[in-house]
């Protein structure tokens, strides 16, 4: 992971002299139309005014990144000599961004680049300004764009394509609402979980893992709730790390059952992920006993106090109450009739791997979780989550 990561409290004081540091001279900055309100935005675009760049400013990011959009823009990067790409915004804001930073460099549509096809040059140099503690998108070399004509969505990047800095400042979670916040957050934490019970996971992947879910356990109720901006400091830095560690051991069951009920059923990805992680995480558990007492010592457990699983259940439940978040599907989100259809269509999973002729009740989810789940697990697991 080469981004390089500037971190703490006022390091957007220093986004003019750190966008110089990475070539840009002319950028492109990314936003959307309520960000670019904010006043932490309106000071960024003084701080490189007042390091002399020149800079176009787009504020009309739409709520998903777009492949469109990003096209387009990268049309005007090159019809107007710009020479990187600074976005400041959530994920949809920065996967636009880096998005077009590809596009700008390369000919043909980024249709053309949908992984695992690369595109052949490098980006644009790029500087992510995270605006929410969760996607940590601001360190991955994936941009996922909503293609509006072939109503699909699309991977584009690879290797070449990390951003080439990430500056985290918890000065930009000010106006971030505590519903946000808190969903975001727990967005991480299923990432740096899901990480650590992963087939791919390493010595390296796991000390990132569980070093980024005990800190997000740690600092999530001061920085959603309390607004500490010493907590809000440690969310945007345990995020960013979750998605390392998950960039490299992959995602897991939450994902890949989350998939399906976001597409055929149009539940909010946070909802889906955070819903499905106490139930994966117990389910992966079971195969991985010392994993489970290593996680249940990052979520505050004491070491024979309490079963190990049923402890990181009952942690991420009275953390979603104190957040307000919920622990369970309605019968809107997820009817009853649905969930051996949402279990059959997780099938080819996250990473869109090989799907059988026949699906039946013993075909495996394909996901790189360290516990295979079959189709009939997965549906259980569904309908766990209908009930707390």
């Amino acid at each position: 992971m080469p981004t390089k990561i500037v971190s703490g409290q006022g390091g957007l004081a220093r986004c003019g002299a750190l966008a110089q540091s990475i070539g840009m001279a002319k950028p492109l900055v990314v936003t959307d139309a309520v960000i670019a309100k904010q006043d932490f935005c309106k000071f960024v675009v003084q701080a490189i005014e007042e390091a002399g760049l020149r800079y176009e400013l787009f504020e009309d990011c739409a709520v998903d990144a777009r492949l469109q959009q990003a096209e387009s823009l990268a049309g005007l990067c090159r019809r107007k000599g710009l020479d990187g790409v600074l976005a400041i915004g959530g994920g949809s804001v920065m996967c636009c961004g880096k998005a077009t930073a590809i596009s700008a460099v390369n000919e043909g549509s980024l249709r053309d680049y949908a992984f695992p096809r690369l595109a052949p040059r490098h980006p644009l140099p790029t500087l992510m300004i995270p605006t929410t503690a969760g996607s940590g998108v601001e360190v991955s070399q994936f941009s996922v764009l909503k293609d509006e004509e072939l109503h699909e969505k699309l991977i584009v990047g690879g290797a070449s394509c990390f951003p080439t800095l990430a500056l985290l400042d918890p000065a930009t979670l000010a106006s971030l609402p505590k519903a946000l916040a808190a969903a975001s957050a727990v967005d991480a934490l299923c990432h740096a979980l899901e990480a650590y019970f992963s087939s791919l996971a390493t010595p390296l992947t796991d000390s990132i893992a569980i070093g980024s879910a005990k800190t997000l356990y740690n600092c999530m109720r001061k920085s959603v709730l309390d607004r500490d901006l010493d907590a809000q400091a440690d969310n945007l830095l345990a995020s960013s790390m979750a998605n390392i560690a998950c960039g490299n051991a992959r995602l897991g069951l939450g994902h890949a059952l989350s998939d399906p009920l976001e597409s055929h059923l149009d539940v909010p990805h946070t909802v889906g992920v955070s819903v499905l992680l106490p139930r994966v995480v117990a389910f992966c558990a079971e195969a991985a006993p010392a994993k489970a007492t290593i996680v249940a010592q990052a979520l505050g457990g004491v070491p024979g106090q309490r079963d190990p699983i049923d402890h990181i259940r009952r942690s991420l439940f009275d953390l979603y109450d104190d957040l307000g978040l919920r622990k369970s599907f309605s019968l809107e989100q997820l009817p009853l009739e649905k969930a051996s259809a949402i279990a059959a269509l997780a099938v080819p999973g996250l990473y869109g791997g090989m799907v059988p002729h026949s699906i039946d009740n013993e075909t495996l989810i394909n996901s790189p979780a360290l516990r295979s789940m079959t189709v009939k697990q997965a549906r259980e697991c569904l309908l766990a989550c209908l009930s707390e």
